[in-house]
């Protein structure tokens, strides 16, 4: 029987092409690599193949490392049909890699709306992304509690922008920012410093 070959490139021309990264024919359609599978890795110009196919129906599939996603197509995997003696080229896979956004909520001391070097951070309070931006953190909104410095971190973020949201202390007043922070988020990216300061109200 003659046999056939699958070349199989990661991202498009005039986008990065990783190497090391590792595909698999997926006899058992669990998307698992398992013992008896045949597998590569792609090479530095991100490209690779299965060569000395027999024809028939292949579902390829890629292991995606951490901090990446699929785009192309959304599960990581391809099917494709070869024929005795075929060449099937360009069986594309797209990633992208996750983001995050990080920052401080501080006891704004002189409530001055700087975040000073002598000010604390302020422990358990709830950020969120207030994905329908009405001001109110709503059950299916992404959230985080500050830690014991005050500290809050959203990984694994797709690109897009993001609207992100302190759930105020009891009492107390914003002082920075004026209402929500607008994050613009690209792949890749690891943005820092989305803080969020408050003061208390003072008494006579």
């Amino acid at each position: 029987v003659a046999q056939g070959r699958v070349s199989v490139r990661i991202a498009d021309d005039g986008e990065a092409r990783p190497s090391g990264w590792t595909f698999f024919i997926d006899l058992d359609g669990d998307a698992t690599l398992d013992n008896g599978e045949q597998s590569t890795v792609s090479d530095v110009n991100g490209d690779y193949s299965f060569d000395d196919l027999v024809p028939g129906t292949y579902s390829i599939v890629e292991v995606l490392p951490d901090g990446w996603a699929f785009s192309l197509p959304d599960d990581g995997q391809q099917t494709v049909t070869v024929a005795a003696t075929q060449n099937l080229v360009d069986v594309a896979f797209g990633n992208f890699e996750l983001s995050s956004i990080d920052g401080f909520k501080w006891d704004d001391l002189n409530g001055n709306g700087v975040f000073d070097g002598n000010e604390p951070g302020i422990e358990e309070i709830l950020i969120f992304i207030d994905d329908n931006a009405n001001g109110l953190f709503d059950e299916d909104e992404q959230f985080e509690f500050t830690d014991e410095t005050g500290h809050y971190l959203f990984g694994e973020l797709v690109p897009g922008v993001y609207r992100v949201t302190e759930d105020g202390s009891a009492g107390s007043v914003q002082s920075f920012p004026d209402g929500a922070h607008i994050v613009n988020v690209t792949a890749g990216q690891t943005i820092t410093d989305i803080n969020f300061g408050n003061f208390d109200h003072g008494q006579i």
